[in-house]
């Protein structure tokens, strides 16, 4: 789905309180894109805009707003009463609605004030891939890999060639699209995460930004468009042809091919563009004992991993840990088509939770084929990644593992994610 057309956009008329403008995107414009960058200035007596919502027929969504310097625009009281602001409306999230309207709040203002309406006609342009993605989102130390076993025997489904599943081909292909697209994508305003990468794929900042802002706008727009599109089509084939490869192997062809990734966002967020179809699971564990069991893992192997390597103490390293959680949260709110999987059930009861994703995603999910699976977990090697007894034992374990310090900078940092997926509080 890409935009055809950015029809039109009608400024409302606000009270005399708040001046709003919209510098792009402009009328006409079109992008191959599911996010439309929004960028303007906002002026006014009451300070700035607090907050910042887009409203379709059917949804609403809060956008995040990011404040820029800007010394052209008109002084008023004070240097912060008037800024320039960037939003992102993901359109894939809002249903492709083909009319926006943007409502601000002010501070001092019981109601929203309606601040624009933008026209949307949108072309379907799609190109099937061979394969479509079963992406699973998870944190280390999750049972994602448990999860890939499972999945692995399932005749409809790739994989990577053998336990652990680390190979993480469509991430590799990613990262590459990330960092050729990276200058258009920032140019068009596009995403907040796209240069951000995962803390252990860090950005590369020397690209062509300069470059790309001495094209005439026409041209740029053009060419940014040219970029994304032919940049997506050829990391869908080198992923089909990996996959192929594996294929020739076992001699399966199949339609579907699933791996686990690390962080909540970058990698997601570019595979949303490059497939037009993608299924996920998001696979969640209760947070302390994910850190209890990262901790026992980078005891066993002797050397720091899962954030610790970049901490000073544990302590900090139980903070940097929460804003990974936080952001696993945040996923699961803004992306309602992923399915929501809890490590305790699937260890529990996982022939019964394993057919229930492989319903929601359509694929067979039959007797013989559950079995299957069961057979090709069972008979995966994992004795090196375990760092309990067993899986019932690895549940909960945070009560008797986790040193009360830790125990106490976890509950306090992690109690809404904690609550909003269901765990309890000590």
């Amino acid at each position: 789905m890409r935009i055809a057309e950015l029809t039109f956009i009608k400024m409302h008329a606000t009270n005399c309180q708040l001046q709003f403008a919209v510098d792009s995107p402009l009328p006409g414009m079109a992008a191959d894109s599911c996010e439309l960058g929004v960028v303007g200035w906002a002026a006014g007596e009451s300070g700035p805009l607090e907050s910042m919502t887009a409203y379709t027929n059917s949804d609403s969504r809060a956008l995040h707003i990011a404040r820029q310097h800007r010394p052209d625009l008109p002084v008023t009281r004070s240097a912060e009463d008037h800024f320039g602001y960037a939003t992102i409306l993901n359109l894939r999230n809002l249903g492709f609605p083909q009319i926006i309207e943007l409502r601000g709040r002010i501070p001092g203002e019981p109601l929203e004030l309606s601040l624009c309406t933008l026209g949307i006609k949108y072309e379907d342009t799609r190109i099937r891939s061979s394969r479509t993605p079963l992406i699973i989102t998870s944190l280390g130390r999750s049972g994602s890999t448990y999860l890939m076993s499972l999945l692995s025997g399932h005749p409809s489904i790739a994989t990577p060639s053998s336990f652990p599943y680390e190979e993480r081909i469509a991430c590799y292909f990613a990262d590459n699209y990330r960092s050729i697209t990276r200058a258009p994508v920032t140019e068009l305003g596009l995403s907040r995460h796209w240069g951000k990468g995962h803390r252990s794929f860090p950005s590369n900042e020397a690209l062509c930004a300069d470059s790309l802002r001495r094209f005439q706008p026409a041209i740029r727009y053009a060419l940014t468009s040219e970029v994304l599109r032919s940049c997506a089509a050829n990391a869908r084939r080198l992923v089909d042809l990996h996959y192929s490869y594996l294929a020739g192997r076992s001699v399966i062809q199949a339609p579907v091919f699933a791996e686990k990734m690390e962080g909540a966002f970058f990698y997601q967020e570019v595979l949303n563009s490059v497939y037009d179809d993608m299924f996920e699971i998001i696979l969640i564990r209760d947070f302390r004992d994910v850190f209890v069991s990262a901790m026992r893992f980078n005891q066993k192997r002797n050397y720091y991993a899962f954030g610790a390597e970049q901490a000073a103490t544990e302590e900090e390293w139980a903070r940097n840990f929460a804003e990974e959680v936080k952001q696993i949260a945040e996923a699961s709110q803004d992306r309602s088509s992923a399915l929501v999987v809890r490590y305790e059930e699937l260890v529990s009861r996982p022939s019964e939770v394993l057919r229930h994703i492989l319903g929601a995603f359509s694929l067979a999910n039959a007797e013989d084929i559950i079995n299957g699976c069961m057979r090709k977990a069972a008979a995966s090697d994992n004795e090196h990644h375990r760092t309990s007894v067993s899986a019932e034992a690895s549940i909960a374990r945070w009560k008797n593992d986790l040193p009360r310090s830790l125990t106490a900078v976890l509950n306090s940092e992690l109690r809404e994610p904690l609550g909003y997926f269901g765990y309890e509080m000590e």
